[in-house]
Parts: C-alpha cells; structure tokens; sequence
C-alpha cells in the first residue's frame, strides 16, 4: 500500500461515525464518478437484469477483438480478458465466468484457424485461459457442470490439430487431466 493511499482501518472508523446523510452523499459521489461502482450497485439492486446485461456486455467485447463487425480484428487479448475479470468480480455466477472462458479460447481457435498461424504470445494465452478453464472445473467439481461444458472443452482440442507452437498440445494434456479427474473414458483423436 503506497502512503498516501488510505488505509482500511482508517476508512471503516471514518463510516462508522459519519451519519447517516453523510454516508448516502458519499455514497451517491462514488456512484456517480466510477462505472465499476455503478455496475456493482446494479448487481446489488437488480441482479437478474444486470447478471444478463454484463454477461452480454462481455461477450461482445471478446468477439469485438477478434471478430469486429466492421474494420479489422484489433486482437487486444488482455481487453477480451479484462471483460472476462470485470465480469467476475461482479458476480459469483460460476457457469457463466466458465461460459465466458470457454468463449474467448473459442474466438481464439476459430481466428487461427480462418487467418493462419499467429504467435507464441497468443497461443499462450489460450492456453493460459483454457488450463484456468480446467482447474475452475477441476476445483469446483461438479460433474454436471463437467457434462455441460464438455463439447465445447473436447472441441477446442480438437480444432487445435493443425495449430503451431505447441498449442495443440497445450490444451490436450489440460483436456486430459479434467476426463481423468471426473473418471470419464473420452478420447480425443489427434488430428480430428
């Protein structure tokens, strides 16, 4: 913590003696000047409409960097894992933090595929992303949950066979751990 930032103790004995007007003001300021406040008040007052509208929010912005409706692709990975972390820390919806995972390796595989071979730097992140995927799951361990996202899981390695750098192999020894930790006999065929 930097000396000028203040520290919680501090913080807490200031809100518990300010009145309660006080604290509706500072309140409302914080509100008002930060969007990640803003989001956060949201999810507390109406947490189904805004679940569904960061959960989009989202989910655009990963497409947004590989697939833009018009112009081309900026490829700005750590803007498509911003969304995924932002949504995260906003909401404890387990499924969708999965889903939004899932979905950004998926743009990530469908884009090497249709442009060709990118870099190391790029492969790193998929798999970066789909390893955290597998713990997530493996931590979690919901064998619904497993079943629910396995196609999707299976087809990313599957849709990696042709890819360099190691990427293939990346995601298929991760693939492996998750079937050997829920006991299901899958196989993944090479080049399939």
């Amino acid at each position: 913590m930097s000396k000028s930032q203040l520290p919680l103790p501090e913080l807490k004995r200031y809100l518990k003696e300010a009145s309660q007007p006080e604290l509706i003001t500072l309140i409302m300021d914080c509100y008002k000047m930060n969007d990640e406040v803003k989001k956060y008040f949201q999810m507390k007052l109406r947490p189904e409409e805004t679940l569904t509208q960061l959960y989009e929010e989202a989910k655009r912005t990963i497409a947004y960097e590989f697939y833009p409706e018009r112009g081309m692709p900026k490829m700005r990975l750590a803007q498509a894992k911003k969304a995924i972390s932002e949504f995260s820390k906003l909401t404890d919806d387990f499924p969708k933090q999965i889903d939004l995972m899932l979905f950004y390796v998926e743009q990530g595989v469908s884009f090497t595929n249709d442009y060709g071979d990118i870099d190391e730097r790029f492969y790193n992140s998929m798999a970066s992303v789909y390893s955290q995927v597998v713990r997530k799951l493996i931590d979690h361990d919901d064998v619904e949950l497993y079943y629910y996202f396995h196609p999707r899981i299976e087809a990313a390695v599957h849709e990696t066979s042709g890819c360099g750098w190691g990427f293939h192999d990346d995601l298929a020894y991760e693939y492996y751990e998750l079937v050997d930790h829920f006991g299901v006999l899958n196989q993944v065929v090479e080049g399939k």
